[in-house]
């Protein structure tokens, strides 16, 4: 709800003119009617309405008298329902105390009631005397706009969502926003696009920042979107530190007996058995644990539990998926060996030759495995930045580029073939800068598959990464080793992933992975996704973000084939990872304006990360929290590519499942 900023025979005055005249009038008595006539009116219509819980006075709407008189005149109206605030950051005449983008080391000093007297966030304010004396410690607080929805993102949403649970006076809060402002256009070409500020001639705009929703334009769930839906689940499905199944409710005032319970159990990402859970009965905020399924056999198991709609309602259909959880394995699959055979490198004209790879002789370049060619791999630091990467506060995006980090250049350094396999050194750093990467590659194969171990560390200056947030970004009661390595992180220099970049043929277009999916999932961004094998074309993977930029990681990443429609091509596994792919460069996706600037490129870009960068959702509030950061550091890792041809699929031995139900209660935490 809104306030009288002017009088109704103002609304002609331009808009920056009527801003003005609304903050000048927040303390001055000649307004006071204006103010009480609009909040009047608005409470006599909608007093009745039951879905209306509580009463705001407005939203960044400055503080002074006149709202403070607001409230006055609303508390004797209607005691019966609370008013809400955010710009009364001292809680004088509000009985909710709400703001908005705080970090959750600042949320958690808030649940615990820590506030001292005067203390404010915006403007800062160190505050001082006890906590007791300070009324907001005493109120409920709720997040009045957190987790800004801009482009990729919002990272850190379990992060609040956990303050929740673990204080009961953080009430929860309101995502900014419900869906892009993107307006349906189409483009010189005729091409249909959703047109933003600046599309439409106008010299002063705030470009895409109307973006901002957890649905795209059309009204299609955004990732965002899926990640808000899984942090606010109202059954919380996880393993219990009994090694059982734990169920918890969340809703207030329902138990569970709308839903029925279903599991499964994969094997290696295929399943193998399934069935219905026998659930007692689960009041409201009531825990029961319950034994799951035995099943054998070997290869890497997961469970799976679903919640779900017993009878159709209104809102959704019978079997709607209301909640989910994973209970991980005992101990996951080792990733797979080379056998002790190795074969010699040897030279052959312009290339070396390693088993089923050849090399370029002079670069060390891969550029062929059994009968496909392909180029690469080449070290990757840098993305097409995110909307959050490009936040002024933390700097990151700048600080790439500063670095050079999307213009890498990559000189080999040696090339030595041996009879235990090949190594090559190459030094990647851009023109005038004076920092990158060395790495060493280790290749070596058993004859059938080719195995590749890279040590890539920094080298040269890499100076401070100006990061001017103000805010605190770590909970200063971690630990000290902990809190000291966090606040480490969070300041220093950074990258936006280290992995390697290997450039396909275009007709290589169908991926099949085992990890987590379906969907797109970053450090900090990855909670509704689950561990399984999934398959999509390059064009699937992409998610369509109304300003183009890093979009479609899947994480943890067993193995991954990328193929054409044959089946022809290669497989790569190994430690888990992330991996994405794409038709067109990074360089290409960051000069994008819309999604018709995208021309597919005559190749396929596929990325397989040993780590990336959150999300955060710095373009308005706090960047990636600091352990979601990735900071300048070496790393080691490894990953073995084979043909699809010579991939062997290990047969399944049988497997069944079976479940017992014994009730175990225990108190929510």
């Amino acid at each position: 709800m809104g306030h009288a900023g002017v009088r109704p025979g103002d609304a002609r005055l331009r808009p920056d003119a009527a801003r003005t005249l609304a903050a000048e009038s927040l303390d001055d008595p000649q307004w006071r009617d204006a103010y009480l006539d609009r909040i009047q009116r608005t409470v006599e219509r909608d007093k009745n309405h039951p879905s209306v819980i509580a009463w705001s006075l407005g939203n960044e709407a400055g503080d002074g008298q006149n709202l403070a008189a607001m409230a006055a005149w609303i508390h004797e109206r209607d005691p019966s329902r609370p008013v809400h605030y955010e710009a009364d950051r001292l809680a004088r005449y509000v009985d909710i105390y709400g703001e908005m983008y705080r970090t959750p080391a600042v949320v958690h000093r808030i649940g615990q009631g820590r506030l001292r007297p005067g203390e404010t966030f915006c403007p800062a304010v160190d505050g001082a005397g006890d906590p007791a004396d300070d009324r907001r410690n005493g109120m409920p607080f709720v997040y009045t706009e957190f987790a800004h929805a801009m482009g990729n993102g919002p990272g850190g949403l379990a992060e609040y969502m956990r303050l929740c649970e673990q204080y009961p006076r953080v009430q929860g809060g309101f995502v900014w926003e419900w869906i892009d402002q993107g307006l349906r256009s189409s483009d010189a070409l005729g091409r249909e696009l959703f047109a933003y500020g600046g599309d439409f001639g106008e010299d002063l705009h705030d470009a895409n920042y109307i973006c901002d929703g957890l649905m795209f334009p059309d009204r299609t769930p955004s990732p965002g979107m899926l990640e808000y839906q899984k942090v606010i689940e109202p059954v919380v499905i996880e393993p219990s530190s009994s090694g059982r199944i734990s169920i918890r409710n969340r809703y207030a005032f329902l138990d569970l007996s709308h839903l029925r319970f279903t599991w499964s159990v994969s094997q290696d990402g295929d399943p193998i058995a399934d069935g219905r859970l026998s659930v007692p009965h689960v009041a409201a905020g009531e825990c029961v644990d319950i034994p799951v399924p035995e099943a054998y056999g070997e290869g890497e198991r997961w469970l799976t539990v679903q919640a779900e709609l017993a009878e159709p309602t209104a809102w959704a259909p019978e079997g709607h998926v209301v909640a989910w959880g994973q209970i991980p394995p005992t101990a996951t699959s080792a990733p797979t060996a080379l056998t002790d055979t190795r074969a010699p490198a040897q030279s052959a004209g312009e290339h070396i030759s390693l088993g089923p790879a050849r090399f370029d002789r002079r670069t060390g370049r891969l550029v062929g495995l059994g009968d496909h060619r392909f180029d690469g791999p080449q070290l990757a630091l840098w993305r097409a930045p995110t909307d959050n990467d490009l936040a002024c506060a933390q700097g990151d995006a700048r600080y790439w580029k500063d670095r050079g980090l999307d213009r890498l250049r990559h000189r080999t350094v040696s090339v030595d073939p041996r009879d235990a396999g090949l190594t090559v050194v190459v030094r990647s750093s851009a023109a005038n800068s004076d920092s990158g990467y060395l790495s060493t590659y280790r290749w070596d194969t058993d004859g059938r598959r080719l195995r590749v171990r890279v040590h890539t560390e920094p080298f040269g200056y890499w100076p401070e990464r100006a990061d001017t947030f103000a805010e605190a970004m770590v909970d200063p009661d971690l630990p000290d080793e902990e809190r000291k390595e966090l606040l480490r992180r969070d300041k220093a220099p950074s990258l936006a992933r280290i992995g390697l970049l290997r450039q396909l043929p275009e007709e290589w277009s169908q991926i099949q992975w085992f990890g987590a999916g379906p969907g797109e999932a970053y450090p900090d961004s990855r909670q509704a996704a689950r561990i399984g094998r999934f398959h999509a074309t390059v064009d699937e993977l992409q998610t369509p973000y109304v300003r183009p930029q890093d979009n479609g990681s899947r994480a943890d990443v067993r193995w991954a084939e990328i193929t054409d429609r044959t089946g022809a091509g290669i497989r790569i596994e190994g430690e888990p990872l992330f991996s994405l792919a794409r038709r067109w460069s990074d360089r290409h996706l960051a000069a994008a304006r819309h999604q018709t600037d995208l021309a597919p490129e005559p190749l396929i870009y596929l990325y397989t990360d040993h780590v990336v960068h959150g999300v955060g959702s710095g373009a308005v509030g706090p960047g990636v929290l600091p352990q979601y950061r990735l900071d300048v550091r070496a790393a080691d890792f490894a990953f073995i590519l084979s043909t699809t041809a010579w991939t062997q699929r290990r047969s399944r031995p049988a497997c069944a499942g079976r479940l017992s139900v014994r009730r175990v209660r225990r108190p929510c935490r």
